[in-house]
């Protein structure tokens, strides 16, 4: 390990004593400290930018002005600047602040439960946990409502018109919620749906961030059903499919359990139309490809599993992430992506640790000064 204590020399720099080669030990010592950018924080950049740019101007000051009370200035600033850095580096450093997670702490992290967030036009935000099954809240002039089948809308009490519904599913969480037309849909983690209370007019038209999975309702009017993403627009008439798209990830994709779906890129003019058991995928280039899916995988979370197929277990363990709302880092190995199998999705974490375990996956559980856990795939 690099032994971060400063150099004799110091000393004699601040006290502005030292020559031209002692000068260079300490900024010598300073570029060497080994700070890390990527995992330190904004105010871990701001010290260090400032305690560096305080030392160069020392040494440029020091050969145009030499004048005892600039000097004092300067050396009481840099002497504050490096001790405060230097308490930073050896007490706030991210990597010293990471202990052994217990397994107390490891239980007490539950699978996702069903909860979500409405969000009203005016920007307020509502728990639904708040609202009871046949209970109604009172915000302003919007009405929310929650049925016997735990299914909420909400409308204008003064017009009666339908408002737009945002809802939001946190991490850690999952939802279902039945649409006004009898569609159905099932909400993954860290997921938003905008939709309206009651459909008006020829279309059903949704918007959708996360992962969804869909069975839409045939109508008598043979209405469209259209679900707008960031980087693709579904139009369908009666199916089930799925959609996953993440704004964090390169690709969006909308797969086919059954029916017809016409997948169109929004940058490109292409457009596809899926049968069951394909998939169509968009990047972030626009670009629309369609190949066949493996259903049991793509559907694994609709069906309670994790599911690991030996070649996208990168996507799994950032499943798990948002399942748990734990931080994951994984090292790409033989053993973690080349690993074929399936885990329940309603353990707790240890057990969840432990089943992983057994499967050949080596897995650190660390929880750092914000008590948030994290975990390292070998």
């Amino acid at each position: 390990m690099q032994d971060n204590k400063p150099p004799k020399e110091t000393t004699k720099f601040l006290q502005h004593s030292s020559n031209q080669e002692e000068n260079a030990q300490v900024l010598f010592w300073y570029d060497q400290l080994g700070f890390n950018t990527e995992n330190s924080d904004e105010i871990a950049d701001q010290i260090t930018f400032s305690a560096k740019e305080r030392l160069m101007q020392q040494l440029i000051l020091d050969k145009k002005r030499r004048t005892f009370r600039l000097w004092s200035r300067i050396t009481a600033a840099a002497a504050i600047l490096l001790v405060g850095f230097f308490a930073w580096k050896t007490n706030y450093s991210p990597q010293s602040t990471l202990k052994d997670a217990t397994d107390a702490q490891l239980a007490a992290v539950k699978p996702a439960k069903e909860h979500a967030i409405i969000t009203l036009e005016t920007g307020e935000e509502i728990d639904l946990d708040q609202l009871a099954i046949n209970e109604s809240i009172q915000i302003g002039e919007i009405k929310i409502i929650k049925n016997s089948k735990g299914e909420v809308s909400y409308i204008n009490s003064k017009t009666g018109e339908a408002q737009m519904n945002t809802i939001r599913v946190p991490k850690a969480s999952i939802y279902s919620l039945t649409l006004s037309d009898g569609s159905k849909v099932t909400l993954n983690a860290e997921s938003k749906l905008t939709y309206p209370s009651a459909f008006a007019g020829k279309d059903r038209t949704v918007k959708l961030e996360g992962e969804g999975y869909f069975d839409v309702k045939h109508t008598s009017t043979d209405s469209r059903f259209i679900v707008e993403t960031q980087k693709q627009e579904i139009e369908v008439l009666g199916t089930k499919f799925n959609i996953k798209t993440f704004q964090k990830e390169e690709n969006s994709y909308t797969t086919l359990a059954s029916g017809s779906v016409r997948v169109k890129s929004n940058v490109q003019d292409n457009l596809q139309i899926l049968k069951p058991g394909q998939q169509a995928r968009t990047d972030n280039g626009g670009k629309l490809t369609v190949k066949n899916a493996d259903l049991e995988k793509v559907l694994g979370w609709t069906n309670g599993q994790f599911v690991f197929d030996g070649e996208n277990n990168g996507e799994t363990f950032e499943e798990i992430s948002r399942w748990y709302d734990v931080d994951i880092s994984y090292q790409r190995n033989s053993k973690n992506i080349e690993y074929v199998g399936k885990i329940p999705r309603n353990l707790t974490l240890d057990k969840l640790i432990e089943l992983m375990s057994y499967a050949g996956l080596e897995v650190d559980a660390n929880i750092d000064h914000h008590n948030r856990i994290k975990l390292q795939i070998k």
